[in-house]
């Protein structure tokens, strides 16, 4: 399934501990997820060591875009050291 061109969208933590993402179109997406270590003050991001990722293909099915989505519970691939 062709996926579009690339698209970046903010996850945001609700209370329950859950994410959100608001106004995304109908479509099929690839959901990206990397986990890295907490970066001291002096840290770049890049250098950052990649606990977790996270690489799956999800469809936002027709409707409004007001209306919420639920893509259900998706696991990290833990990265071994």
């Amino acid at each position: 399934m062709p996926i579009g061109p690339k698209q970046s969208f903010p996850l945001i933590e609700n209370t329950e501990g859950s994410f959100e993402v608001f106004s995304v179109s109908p479509g099929n997406y690839w959901l990206n997820v990397i986990l890295r270590e907490r970066p001291t003050w002096n840290q770049m991001l890049i250098a950052l060591r990649q606990l977790a990722s996270l690489l799956v293909e999800v469809e936002i099915p027709d409707g409004p875009l007001s209306e919420p989505v639920d893509l259900g519970s998706f696991g990290l691939q833990i990265v071994e050291p």
